[in-house]
Order: structure tokens, then sequence, then C-alpha cells
């Protein structure tokens, strides 16, 4: 059973998506659910009544292959079984993961083209990714009478990024005023492609 420490827990179609490093391998873990309901509803996440959070180190049933997307190859089925809280890492234990953000997941952009993994070999394939900046600014948008938050900085090479914020601790915070830290960790990710005006552009 993989023991995983939890670096990400976001909001995907009113259910979670989380993700984090196998502590043995040093590799990153998405659990899904199903191969068409990928996120994880309540009775499969929680920890006794609660949210695994950042920083969590958590044991997952978890099978050894999961639908990788054609981009997300972490991808790995649950298994059944309870998720176990084993204890909580520090942010010290954590910096060892982050990666050079020169490049942010394949390019310097806010999207990678589907076609892009076609030509990749597949042992290249990421979609998950620890940085550390220090210049994040976490900003209000309103659409559709709905708030959301994006979190904006460069990454290693000076390019501007504006990401949306997805992670669900971080926005009430935001939503009750409090100030985020501009020097910080993200875990960004890519999701599954989809095509906006008939485009393939996973964002």
């Amino acid at each position: 059973m993989p023991r995983m420490i939890c670096l990400a827990n976001s909001v995907k179609h009113n259910e979670r998506c989380i993700a984090g490093i196998d502590e043995m391998t040093g590799q990153w873990i998405r659990p899904v659910y199903r191969l068409r309901e990928k996120a994880l509803p309540p009775w499969v996440r929680l920890i006794e009544g609660r949210e695994p959070a950042i920083l969590d180190v958590i044991d997952v049933p978890l099978e050894d292959i999961g639908p990788d997307e054609g981009c997300q190859p972490e991808n790995r089925l649950v298994r059944k079984g309870a998720w176990k809280l084993v204890r909580h890492a520090s942010v010290d234990q954590v910096l060892r993961y982050c990666e050079p953000n020169v490049v942010i997941l394949h390019n310097h952009e806010r999207c990678v083209r589907a076609e892009f993994f076609s030509r990749l070999p597949r042992e290249r394939w990421k979609s998950l990714q620890l940085v550390r900046v220090g210049d994040a600014q976490f900003l209000r948008r309103e659409r559709d009478d709905r708030v959301r938050w994006q979190v904006r900085f460069r990454d290693g090479s000076g390019r501007l990024l504006d990401l949306r914020l997805t992670d669900a601790v971080a926005r009430d915070r935001l939503d009750r005023g409090e100030t985020l830290r501009s020097d910080c960790l993200l875990t960004v990710s890519l999701t599954t492609p989809w095509a906006p005006e008939d485009q393939s552009l996973p964002p």
C-alpha cells in the first residue's frame, strides 16, 4: 500500500482531486475513483470524517495502474479500504520534491496541447509538479456571479503565469479576507484534455 504525502486537495466537479508524493519512490500519485468518474467522493477520501490535508502522510489502498487520459501517468485507481493517517510531514521535508521552475509542466504557457503528448515518450509525461515561488499573487475574479481565485507568479524564466486556484482551504481563507504569503510552495497540475472552440487544449 503506497504511503502518500498529500500535496493537493482540489475541488473538482463538486468532489475532490487529491495528489501527492509516494514516500518510498518519490513519484507523484493521483488516486482516481473509477475509469469514468475520476474525482473522489467523500466515502472514498475522508479520513475519520475529515478531508485529507496538505502535508498529511496517508496510507492509501491503490492499484498499480490507472487511466492515464493521454497526459496523466500519475493516475492510479483506488481500491476498497479505508485511508489511514500516519503522521504529518513538515514543509522542510517536502522541499526536496520541488523541481526547478524554469519550465512548468512542459512549457511556459498555461496549457499544453494534447498532441504534444502524442510526440513525447510516455516516460517523460508529467501532469503534476511542485514548485517554490517568491512572488505569488492571489487575485479575485468575478464571472457570471461566481467568484474565482487565480494565482499569478513568474516561472524561472521570468514568464508570467496566471492559473486557477483550486485548493478549497486556500480559497476559503481568501474569501475570509486573509492574506496568503507570496513565498510559497505550489502544486501545479494539468487536467484531462478538453477542447474549447474545437481546439484540443488541456488547461
